[in-house]
């Protein structure tokens, strides 16, 4: 434990210089009550981290660490960008970490009403959900952390694909990918008729899955062309960073022949042809895309859809994006690993023993304890589904709003279908949004690390 603190310190000091980018707009903004609270974020992680750092003696670092220093990293992250919305919006501590939470696990439940936040307050609101699109562990990798535990700490934050030889390379070709497509996205937004602001913001929040807005409304006010460029970066967003890889070297074939942006193109248009009577084409489409990619931008109000309507919904925020992406739920390859695993393991127990029956999807074969583990995933994932939503009953909501607001925050979502939420409530989404972001597994390696 002492090891995996020394290296939390390492990356709350880091943390401490990504808020200069906030701090930077603050500053050109000239809002005095910003730079003052970025100000004092910056030294209370910077600070922190040199106290952890210079406490704790670095040891070799274990899996278990690693996940270790994942889970309380974002948590104390979260805590330290709650600073901002505690001295400028005067939220109270719980509504401030509700907020960063949501923010820096890109999910987009919001307390707040944006029109009242300054452009400075704002923009740090956007900037969290692109921060948290690549995870502040990842970015710490590309910078600061040692080749040796690089690999620990890639896999410690849910990640597995690689797009270099090396973890630090691949940290950084995805933060350089990642940056292509922010810049790309901004000029499209620009070129539609956003604002330069506004351009900036919904880049931030749409490739990276977020889903904060600048308006009470989300989406609702803009044209079709700006929806429609919306959702082209949603989709990107949701795309792995190995296929972003093949887009940016011109090799469109093999970005429709990735099995998982098939699936997810086929289950947009599936989920618009469903939502298109109560929607209209435009918004079935925009709200589909933005359920499955996890992104929480919306066109219409959820709370007047039909159940069936949100069911939809519900299923398509389940399944979630590509693997390697920012974006949330199961993953699509989890999904089709589960609707393939029944087919496959009953041509298997048919079979003469000891006949070899692989299990491909795109391509690649999976090993049966790779099976094993997927199958294992989604049944814990829908596991916290289930008791969270059975909280939100016990609390007085409608089985299906609450099983519509817990898979939004456990798939980092952002879509909601209830008016406000109790300090109870909250509590209660800010661990299923850490969980999601987490794929899980971290955050119960450090509830089980407290056990003798």
């Amino acid at each position: 434990m002492e090891s995996a603190l020394s290296y939390v310190g390492k990356i709350l000091k880091f943390f401490a210089f990504i808020l200069f980018v906030p701090l930077t707009a603050a500053l050109l903004f000239r809002d005095t009550q910003v730079i003052i609270a970025l100000g004092t974020a910056i030294e209370v992680s910077f600070i922190s981290g040199f106290i952890l750092d210079k406490m704790f003696k670095k040891t070799e670092l274990s899996i278990k660490s690693a996940f270790i220093i994942a889970s309380i990293s974002w948590m104390l992250i979260s805590a330290i960008g709650a600073i901002p919305y505690i001295m400028v919006a005067k939220l109270s501590f719980i509504n401030a970490l509700f907020e960063s939470v949501s923010g820096y696990t890109t999910t987009g439940l919001t307390v707040v009403i944006p029109e009242e936040l300054s452009k400075a307050l704002l923009f740090y609101r956007s900037y969290t959900e692109w921060v948290g699109g690549t995870g502040v562990v990842l970015l710490f990798i590309v910078v600061a952390s040692p080749l040796n535990v690089a690999s620990k700490l890639y896999m410690a934050e849910g990640r597995s694909d690689r797009l270099e030889p090396s973890i630090v390379n691949t940290a950084s070709r995805i933060f350089y990918l990642y940056s292509l497509l922010t810049l790309f996205g901004a000029l499209a937004l620009y070129i539609s008729g956003l604002s330069v602001f506004d351009s900036a913001n919904y880049v931030f929040t749409a490739i990276s899955t977020g889903g904060f807005a600048t308006r009470s409304s989300s989406f609702v006010d803009y044209t079709i062309a700006e929806k429609l460029v919306v959702i082209t970066i949603m989709i990107l967003g949701a795309m792995s960073f190995a296929v972003h890889q093949k887009l940016f070297s011109f090799d469109i074939k093999g970005v429709f022949r990735n099995i998982e942006v098939k699936t997810m193109l086929i289950l947009i248009l599936i989920g618009a042809f469903f939502l298109y009577s109560e929607t209209g084409l435009i918004n079935a489409l925009f709200q589909a895309a933005s359920s499955i990619t996890c992104t929480g931008l919306s066109t219409i109000n959820i709370q007047h859809l039909s159940v069936f309507g949100m069911l939809i919904m519900i299923l398509l925020m389940v399944i979630g994006g590509s693997s390697g992406s920012t974006a949330g739920g199961i993953k699509i390859v989890r999904f089709v690993v589960v609707l393939k695993s029944m087919k496959w393991y009953i041509k298997k127990l048919i079979s003469p023993r000891g006949t070899i029956i692989p299990f491909k999807i795109g391509g690649k074969v999976f090993k049966d304890e790779e099976i094993f583990f997927t199958l294992s995933y989604v049944f814990l994932y829908f596991s916290l589904i289930i008791a969270g939503t059975l909280i939100f009953v016990k609390l007085g909501h409608p089985l299906v709003n609450s099983l519509f607001e817990i898979a939004s925050a456990q798939g980092n979502v952002g879509l909601n279908s209830i008016s406000g939420y109790t300090y109870i409530e909250k509590i209660v989404l800010m661990f299923h949004m850490i969980v999601g972001r987490l794929e899980i597994i971290p955050i119960l390696v450090l509830l089980t690390s407290f056990k003798k």
